[in-house]
């Protein structure tokens, strides 16, 4: 059965967690993540031929090495035809190589990618944990949205209330107190009211004070490919507006 694909298509996406395959071609991982990642796949006779840009991981179809021969930005790619998986990996040399899924390299779960809305990416309940009582009211306004904007199911709990639900997405209202550690050992985001906001990055460490007015809003992964969306305040002021950055959340 030949091949229902064109001659040379472009795939372009801005995250993979929202983005599928064309023609069977799909990116799963980005270099740089938050810039475009394309692929431009064209044919031979004989190869199949794809150029990329800003892509980590890329999956093809089954049929491609059955029809084709595979050339990834000029490297020839040996593809076994019974392999379960055709995933294929940039390294940081430069070459490509097929990994199975079990050997793929350790990232964060393609539910965890892109902007604040991942956390919307759940079949379950979403739990908003409040911290503390000062912070109930906060967290009683976003679930208000969610339920309003979105229809989201919400469910309210206290902090020490017991461990969340397993696979559930969280939300966690901090005023002034110091977060639960993060699922991640050293994650690259820590905030406390003695020490304020401390990030580190690859062009090194960048720290902001506790001061009045001081709020962060940010994801933290979880396990089993769930996240959490912490919004934290030094203060009723910076609480409030970090939770104006909560997708939604209106004003």
């Amino acid at each position: 059965r030949p091949l229902r694909a064109p001659e040379a298509f472009t795939l372009v996406v801005a995250n993979p967690a929202d983005s599928g395959p064309k023609f069977g071609v799909e990116i799963l991982y980005l270099r740089r993540p938050g810039q475009l990642g394309k692929v431009h796949v064209s044919f031979s006779s004989s190869d199949c031929i794809l150029r990329s840009s800003n892509v980590l991981s890329l999956r093809l179809p089954d049929i491609y090495p059955r029809t084709h021969g595979i050339v990834v930005d000029g490297q020839r790619i040996d593809l076994p035809l019974q392999a379960e998986s055709n995933d294929l990996w940039l390294y940081p040399d430069g070459t490509w190589k097929v990994l199975s899924e079990h050997q793929s390299t350790a990232l964060r779960d393609r539910n965890q990618l892109g902007g604040m809305d991942a956390i919307f990416r759940t079949q379950n309940t979403l739990q908003i944990i409040s911290h503390s009582q000062k912070a109930r009211h906060t967290a009683v306004q976003i679930s208000r949205n969610f339920c309003q904007y979105l229809g989201a199911d919400t469910e309210i709990l206290e902090s020490g209330m017991g461990p969340p639900r397993q696979y559930s997405n969280i939300v966690r209202v901090v005023l002034s107190n110091k977060l639960p550690a993060s699922h991640l050992k050293d994650f690259a985001f820590q905030v406390d009211s003695f020490n304020g906001v401390s990030i580190r990055t690859t062009a090194g460490q960048m720290t902001y004070p506790s001061s009045a007015g001081l709020g962060a809003i940010f994801l933290r992964p979880l396990p089993a490919g769930a996240v959490e969306l912490v919004v934290w305040g030094y203060d009723a002021d910076g609480l409030d507006v970090a939770s104006r950055l909560v997708p939604m959340l209106p004003g």
